[in-house]
Order: structure tokens, then C-alpha cells, then sequence
């Protein structure tokens, strides 16, 4: 543990710094009940951004149906939100525990 002499605001830097690179955080419908939760971050210290999609328990990314309902409601949500990838964008796949 650290004893600081004086408050330099840390924490009010850590949030500022976490709430500039989140560019989204949304919950999406996909087959049925199930969907997905997509996190949209930028890297630090450039403009592109990284697409994180964590897809709810027992959907299979490499299922054909699964995957084109993913990328008509990606493409759906950008539209809406007007978050481009950009070419140099990254999409993550990811599945609960």
C-alpha cells in the first residue's frame, strides 16, 4: 500500500482516462433470447478502435446463422451509432465462462 502525501487526483485521471477510450458498451438481440454484449474501445492514444463481442452462453460464432445474424446487427448498430471501424479496426470474438 501506498500512502500519498497530498491527493493528485488519481482517480479522477483513471476515469477520465477509461471513459475516453470507451466508445460503446451495448447489449444486442441475436437468435432468439440470446444476443450479445458489444464493447467498443479506441487504442490508447490513436483513433482506431477495437470491437470486442461477447456472445451470450451456447451461441457458436461458427455457426453460418449465429455469425450473419452478428455482422447485419454489427452493421446495423454502426449505422445507428455512426461508429466506423476504419481499416485498421480489430473485431474481437469472446464467450462467457
Amino acid at each position: 500500500m501506498l500512502h500519498l502525501a497530498k491527493d493528485w487526483g488519481l482517480p479522477a485521471v483513471a476515469v477520465e482516462r477509461v471513459s475516453w477510450v470507451k466508445v460503446l458498451d451495448q447489449r444486442i438481440s441475436l437468435h432468439g433470447d440470446a444476443g450479445a454484449r458489444v464493447v467498443v474501445r479506441r487504442f490508447p492514444g490513436e483513433a482506431r478502435v477495437r470491437w470486442l463481442v461477447i456472445l451470450d452462453h451456447g451461441l457458436d460464432p461458427g455457426n453460418p446463422g449465429v455469425r450473419a445474424e452478428l455482422e447485419s446487427a454489427l452493421t446495423e448498430l454502426r449505422a445507428l451509432t455512426g461508429v466506423e471501424d476504419g481499416a485498421a479496426a480489430q473485431l474481437g470474438m469472446a464467450q462467457p465462462w
